[in-house]
């Protein structure tokens, strides 16, 4: 579910039955919907240039000491603040021509595949495999004569999916008589 970063959960799977086949690669694969808004209020008598960007990331733990991170930037706009409306000692309300909102939402994705058999042999059983994740963001945001109300608000969602790449043994069956092959070419 989206929630305000930063956070943690987990994702779930159920694990690769060995009676299928052979697992030759695990194919991992992320994406975060991260969105929000940036408030700001400019509180000089004077105009301001205003400017703010966020980042995110989220961080998926596989087994064996390997992640998955999809990470970049979410947010980068620039802005121009008149103004304080308001008497000096005033708290700022974040509206009127002194204030302003960045609002975005952007997706960000990555995967890998995993092809050792030590990165892979977890994923076999007949159970499930617990993935950590966590996501995070990171934000910066400047004003001119850094006089300004600033009120960031960012929330994520994570989701994932997972491949399992594997191979059916090649089975021959010969038909035997006597230690002969019973349906050759020389048969009579």
């Amino acid at each position: 579910p989206t929630s305000r970063t930063n956070w943690s959960n987990g994702f779930v799977f159920p694990q690769f039955d060995s009676n299928v086949g052979i697992l030759t690669s695990v194919e991992i694969s992320s994406t975060s919907e991260m969105s929000g808004s940036i408030r700001y209020e400019n509180t000089t008598s004077q105009v301001i240039t205003v400017s703010g960007a966020v980042e995110g990331n989220v961080l998926v733990n596989l087994p064996n000491s390997r992640s998955l991170l999809v990470a970049g930037k979410v947010f980068s706009g620039t802005s121009v603040a008149q103004p304080f409306d308001q008497p000096p000692d005033s708290i700022p309300d974040f509206s009127g021509p002194s204030s302003g909102r960045f609002e975005y939402s952007n997706a960000i994705s990555n995967s890998i595949t995993l092809l050792a058999a030590s990165d892979i042999t977890p994923f076999v059983g007949t159970g499930t495999v617990q993935l950590p994740v966590s996501a995070n963001s990171g934000w910066s945001a400047s004003g001119g004569s850094a006089n300004f109300a600033l009120l960031l608000v960012n929330v994520a969602d994570a989701d994932a999916w997972l491949r399992y790449n594997y191979e059916i043994p090649k089975v021959e069956i010969e038909k035997l008589v006597n230690g002969q092959l019973a349906d050759g070419a020389n048969d009579s």
